[in-house]
């Protein structure tokens, strides 16, 4: 069986703790560091090259949404989960414009932080429920307004349908 392996950036020594003695339970996930700021974070990466990068938004030096824009940018393969206590828009679509491949709120059950791992880690992405729900709510609410003039086939707007599967999908 491989492993996932993981590495840990948050500025708070009790929460990286906490994460490594939990995620440690899990057979099939490897911690392999821990970094206290968002530069140790890049650097770290960049050298040991985890398969996922769990990191938090609020940190000294870099925060992460510069840690997965710097990543990003230089094509490093480690995928970016943010795990972060700030449920807001603009930090949710921030990191996921910066490259993040998935967005968990600090309140997140160990479940949900494994399923996330896991899934990031097979190369697909992970919106926590309340996340998912902030992008959909995102993108409805600044889609362009309709005008009477254009026609319907040429609008960028979901349809009525459009809207209700996307919030069934959330």
């Amino acid at each position: 069986m491989n492993k996932t392996t993981v590495l840990l950036a948050d500025d708070h020594t009790l929460m990286r703790n906490g994460l490594r003695s939990v995620l440690e339970g899990f057979a099939e996930i490897e911690i392999v560091g821990e970094a206290s700021n968002g530069q140790e974070a890049v650097e770290m990466t960049k050298a040991l090259l985890p398969n996922v990068l769990l990191v938090d938004i609020a940190m000294p030096l870099l925060n992460g949404i510069q840690v997965v824009q710097m990543l990003s940018k230089e094509k490093i393969s480690t995928r970016c989960l943010v795990l972060s206590m700030h449920n807001n828009e603009d930090y949710i679509l921030k990191a996921a414009e910066a490259g993040a491949a998935g967005y968990l709120l600090k309140d997140s059950t160990l479940d949900d932080i494994h399923t996330a791992l896991r899934t990031v880690a097979q190369g697909e992405m992970y919106f926590s429920p309340a996340v998912s729900g902030v992008i959909v709510q995102a993108y409805l609410n600044k889609r362009p307004a309709e005008t009477n003039d254009a026609p319907k086939e040429k609008r960028n707007t979901p349809s009525r349908k459009e809207q209700v599967v996307l919030r069934y999908i959330v």
